[in-house]
């Protein structure tokens, strides 16, 4: 393969090369914004003739006057270049952190777009990667030293890769230049209210003319203490994969003897694999404190924006933060598996087990309100059942609650903590009686 070369030994090595052109890798999905990086990085694979893997995807983010014109543009550049374009338009949240926003939407955009085993591709380059370090540095976010975005890291089914993370932004622009390319200079990349410009047009130039070698040497302290940070996910993995529980939570009693560095870098570690959030150093060591002191029948949590830890007797859970919700009343009509509560409902038909009823159809499915009572040969409380079977506080007020009229006759069971469903003595089925067995699967924690 013919590779022309201003990139070529500074980026597309052998490796990246292989990973490309491997016949395995059947799409690469390229972040096309129009702009002079994705402009350059989409026009660069087709000259390695990678054409017919490519699929440009434009996120119209709908937030400039010019965003349908630079729609436009963007799929006439790929009529061009015979490349398959495809687009979507956003509606950013105006309130609060737009450029956090506009990311967070557009991240979800592409997990539309991307298939199992894709490969999308951003044109995020060196002068980016700089900008990202300070900009977490000043911010006192991270796990540990300089961090910068990963060169590549799973997501969803597919996986992100930026091939110009080591790139200069002039070497980018010399590029496109020298291809006489067409690219859209987005005039918010002005606007200094933005943190990112301020660093780009201020604070980096400032600091380049003291140490003119400013950015060689960020990278170079950003690739050693990335290499500090794989031993330390090393670290936390063998800690991990010690403390886990049945319900993929971490057993307190272990974690509780790790040394606070340990624990921090555990939990931390826990976050990374789900791309959440990190607390701030204050709440994650109150946190964790409170975590632990508090005893196996309390119930405390830990709590911050995008992230939620609650110990539940003997482990702590990362946690889904489910929004509360009524109680709701579904007719049971069919068996076709039903969203309910914030979960899904599925139910079938065994031999001498589960709710025996002539006519399911006069079933109904409810929420739970208190006060509710059930036939064991005797009346129960469903609340001290609940607390008995070892049901998660969180989940006791979502669990479905089957009726047959105003009687209580059958709860759900919950597979994803081996908890069995119930059901009243005075319509269990026995022997050869068929009867209906309800099972509420819910996505509550991150495993």
């Amino acid at each position: 393969m013919a590779v022309s070369g201003m990139l070529k030994s500074a980026l597309l090595d052998a490796e990246l090369l292989s990973q490309l052109t491997n016949p395995d890798q059947s799409r690469l999905v390229v972040g096309y914004s129009g702009g002079v990086d994705s402009h350059v990085l989409l026009a660069h694979l087709c000259e390695l003739g990678l054409r017919n893997k490519l699929l440009a995807f434009h996120v119209n983010h709908g937030l400039s006057p010019h965003a349908n014109a630079w729609q436009t543009h963007c799929q006439k550049i790929c009529q061009a270049l015979g490349v398959r374009f495809a687009t979507v338009t956003l509606g950013v949240e105006r309130v609060g952190n737009l450029e956090g926003n506009a990311r967070d939407a557009r991240y979800q955009a592409f997990a539309q777009v991307l298939e199992q085993g894709d490969l999308l591709l951003l044109g995020q380059h060196q002068d980016d990667q700089v900008e990202t370090a300070l900009f977490q540095l000043f911010r006192g976010s991270g796990r540990f030293g300089l961090q910068g975005m990963p060169l590549n890291r799973p997501l969803g089914t597919a996986s992100l890769l930026r091939p110009l993370l080591h790139v200069s932004r002039a070497r980018i622009t010399a590029y496109a230049q020298q291809h006489h390319l067409s690219w859209i200079e987005d005039e918010s990349n002005l606007d200094q209210k933005m943190t990112r410009n301020y660093l780009r047009q201020h604070v980096i130039p400032e600091l380049e003319n003291r140490w003119p070698d400013l950015k060689t040497t960020l990278m170079a302290s950003l690739q050693r203490d990335a290499e500090v940070g794989r031993l330390l996910d090393d670290v936390a993995k063998s800690d991990q994969e010690g403390l886990r529980d049945a319900f993929g939570g971490i057993l307190v009693d272990g974690f509780s003897r790790l040394t606070s560095a340990r624990q921090k870098n555990l939990l931390l570690a826990w976050l990374g694999q789900h791309q959440l959030p990190y607390p701030s150093a204050g709440l994650l060591d109150a946190g964790l404190a409170m975590l632990l002191a508090a005893g196996p029948l309390a119930m405390p949590e830990m709590r911050w924006q995008g992230g939620l830890i609650r110990r539940f007797r003997d482990g702590l859970y990362l946690l889904r933060d489910l929004s509360a919700l009524e109680p709701q009343t579904l007719m049971l009509d069919s068996i076709e598996p039903r969203s309910c509560q914030g979960g899904v409902l599925v139910w079938s038909q065994t031999r001498g087990r589960g709710l025996q009823v002539s006519d399911p159809r006069r079933l109904e499915i409810r929420g739970r309100q208190g006060g509710e009572s059930f036939n064991l040969g005797q009346t129960r409380s469903l609340k001290k059942w609940l607390q008995e079977q070892h049901v998660p506080p969180w989940l006791r007020d979502r669990l479905p609650l089957i009726y047959l009229e105003d009687e209580l006759v059958a709860v759900a069971g919950l597979p994803g903590w081996q908890i069995p469903g119930l059901t009243s003595s005075h319509y269990e089925a026995t022997g050869d009686q068929l009867g209906w067995v309800f099972e509420f699967e819910v996505d509550d924690r991150y495993i």
